[in-house]
């Protein structure tokens, strides 16, 4: 069985107040009464909030512009 997280455990995780880990519970997928959210929600809403660095961001942008510039020689 997958592990149940509570507000305790969320406020505990983020180090955040009772009313800001029921508002972020919320906005995964939950069971409410008592607020409660698997590790799988949890785990994909970590996921979803995970950005990369800007020059990550910035190296995959330029691979990517490379890439369409290659494309549109070949096309001709």
């Amino acid at each position: 069985m997958e592990s149940l997280y509570s507000v305790t455990d969320i406020m505990s995780r983020y180090q955040c107040s009772r009313q800001t880990a029921v508002r972020y519970i919320q906005k995964m997928e939950h069971m409410e009464k008592p607020y409660m959210v698997t590790e799988k929600a949890l785990r994909a809403w970590e996921q979803a909030k995970t950005v990369c660095p800007p020059e990550v961001i910035r190296a995959a942008m330029i691979a990517e512009r490379i890439r369409k510039k290659g494309v549109g020689k070949n096309a001709g």
